[in-house]
């Protein structure tokens, strides 16, 4: 069923948006177009500083006449006005809804599944607005990395987990996720993207750690066993955390009625 899985082959150097702009998504583009994808149109829901549009222009995949911002944050907009031809403040429910036509050669939405109730049905919504050899990129939480790992290990989450409430999001278990979208997905891409989060000290590690057990009864000495064995000091005393995050490239699988 995971025969998708492959190793990663980048390594973690910087925090996750250093590693997405210099590794994750050239390696995307550059995928794309060995797959002979052409990519005229972008839909980037939740678009963070737009530097994906300039990252496929410079690797020459074609010009890119269409590009759509979806779900900015009002502060983000003139900085991605000069990449996006469109930048909506509005939802994807609002977006979609209003543009029930729209077509795109690539959807990308980096961390922000998790603001929907259900992630399944917004990431087949976005099916409907791929052209026939489109692609829609999910960056995801790594479920067995950083916090979702403990949360696993005092019983709070379980490896058969898919998509669980946590107040205001949810957790999403990206392998039990993708498996639940084999009907109408194949999965081009699937590894994993190495992110290591740096602390001062072990207090500041602590200290964030219990914000993600807020709310739950877990010892805090539990806690600390935890974070002892998943952290690793370095030699200037520092320490460092594997918080890792997963790509998964989708592609809308052809309708077969003898399948069914």
């Amino acid at each position: 069923m995971n025969e998708w899985i492959r190793a990663a082959t980048i390594s973690p150097k910087g925090d996750e948006k250093t590693i997405l702009r210099n590794e994750v998504f050239p390696n995307l583009v550059k995928s794309l177009i060995s797959k002979g994808v052409q990519i005229k149109s972008l839909i980037d829901v939740g678009a963070d500083a737009g530097f994906v549009t300039e990252l496929i222009r410079q690797n020459k995949s074609g010009n890119v006449l269409d590009t759509t911002a979806i779900d900015v944050n009002s502060h983000q907009s003139n900085i991605l006005s000069a990449s996006y031809g469109e930048v909506f403040f509005d939802g994807w429910a609002d977006w979609h809804n209003k543009f029930p036509e729209k077509k795109s050669d690539l959807i990308i939405s980096s961390h922000n599944l998790y603001y929907f109730n259900n992630p399944k049905q917004i990431v087949e919504q976005m099916g409907e607005h791929l052209n026939p050899e489109g692609r829609i990129c999910l960056i995801l939480e790594n479920f067995d990395t950083g916090k979702l790992k403990m949360l696993q290990s005092v019983g709070v989450l379980h490896p058969d987990d898919v998509v669980v409430p946590n107040n205001d999001v949810v957790i999403i278990n990206s392998r039990k996720f993708v498996e639940q979208l084999s009907e109408a997905f194949d999965v081009d891409e699937y590894y994993d993207i190495p992110i290591t989060v740096s602390f001062n000290n072990f207090e500041e590690a602590l200290s964030r750690c219990k914000e993600f057990f807020a709310g739950r009864s877990i010892p805090e000495q539990q806690i600390k066993s935890l974070l002892q064995s998943d952290l690793t000091q370095e030699p200037d005393g520092t320490y460092k955390w594997r918080r890792d995050s997963v790509l998964i490239m989708l592609k809308k699988r052809k309708y077969n009625p003898q399948s069914k």
